[in-house]
């Protein structure tokens, strides 16, 4: 596990992020809060090819926090799976065509 909290490290995360498919996963401030009424304290990416689990700390009392601007670099990916696509939906994350949401699954299987 390798905690990015710096743009430099972000940047060279981000060269790993855009090669391969990643399953995201948002942990927001307050777990009782709806999403739009929320702050994304992390966003746990894990690289399926690398088997790395890297953490992105945004709101994190006890990390040094990225600016919340770079969440948009995340569209970048190749595919994206998460738990719940609809709470990706309330970060910035523009592209969001690419990103599978693991609950369909459900429904389809």
């Amino acid at each position: 596990m390798q905690i990015i909290e710096t743009i430099s490290d972000f940047n060279t995360f981000l060269k790993d992020y855009e090669t391969q498919s990643s399953i995201l996963v948002p942990v927001f401030c307050d777990s009782r809060l709806h999403p739009a009424q929320n702050r994304l304290c992390l966003l746990g990416v894990y690289g399926i090819k690398s088997k790395k689990l890297f953490i992105l700390p945004f709101n994190h009392p006890e990390a040094t926090n990225l600016p919340y601007k770079v969440i948009k670099e995340l569209s970048k990916g190749l595919e994206i799976w998460t738990p719940d696509k609809k709470v990706l939906g309330f970060l910035p994350i523009e592209d969001q065509g690419h990103i599978e949401d693991v609950q369909a699954l459900d429904y389809v299987v």
